[in-house]
């Protein structure tokens, strides 16, 4: 994993890309512009699957009405 989750943190993942595979050097704008254009749709696929991700595992620690307890709820939880 060279793709980082924050934004314009892939540029170095698109480096070692063309390193590892031989590329030549021309190619590194045309994969920059790639990169550009799928970088902000990836940001939001992984801040939304992080947080859907920590909600799936409220639900499995707190139970099914995990949303409608209060701060005192979540003291008395084991």
């Amino acid at each position: 994993m060279v793709m980082a989750g924050i934004p314009a943190g892939g540029f170095i993942g698109e480096l070692m890309i063309i390193t590892l595979y031989g590329f030549p050097a021309t190619a590194l704008p045309i994969i920059q512009i790639i990169g550009t254009v799928i970088d902000p749709p990836a940001t939001t696929v992984n801040a939304v699957g992080d947080q859907a991700s920590s909600m799936m595992v409220a639900r499995i620690l707190d139970g099914k009405d995990w949303m409608d307890r209060t701060e005192d709820d979540h003291d008395s939880v084991p």
